[in-house]
């Protein structure tokens, strides 16, 4: 931790953190919530930062702009459903958009009872 003169860290407010790394104050408390974030200290009602944690989040952010990143994309469709396959990085993801096809029985089935749910909560 960065220490002032008398050896203490330097600490600041949920309100300055958030000025420092440009997000709202509401963004802290909830990475707060679900244990993200840059660390903190809770000194009986008030959460403070220390200004190095500050910075090593910050700087454990930071990204290489000649990173070796690739997005290659396909999308192509069988029938009714369209599959998608991509590439982020070193992972591949594929993945449809398969549905349910209902058949006319089934379709109406559906619709008589939805009548008959309308008829029982309106009578």
């Amino acid at each position: 931790m960065t220490e002032s003169p008398d050896h203490l860290p330097q600490l600041v407010s949920s309100k300055q953190a958030a000025h420092v790394l440009g997000i709202p104050e509401g963004t802290l408390r909830y990475w707060r919530c679900i244990g993200r974030g840059p660390a903190w200290v809770k000194l009986g009602r008030r959460t403070l930062y220390s200004v190095d944690d500050l910075v090593e989040f910050i700087a454990r952010g930071r990204r290489d702009p000649c990173a070796p990143w690739r997005l290659k994309m396909s999308l192509y469709r069988i029938g009714n459903v369209w599959h998608y396959s991509f590439y982020w990085g070193d992972r591949r993801y594929r993945g449809s958009t398969k549905q349910m096809q209902r058949t006319k029985a089934e379709g109406y089935r559906l619709r008589r009872w939805r009548k008959f749910a309308i008829s029982r909560t309106c009578g």
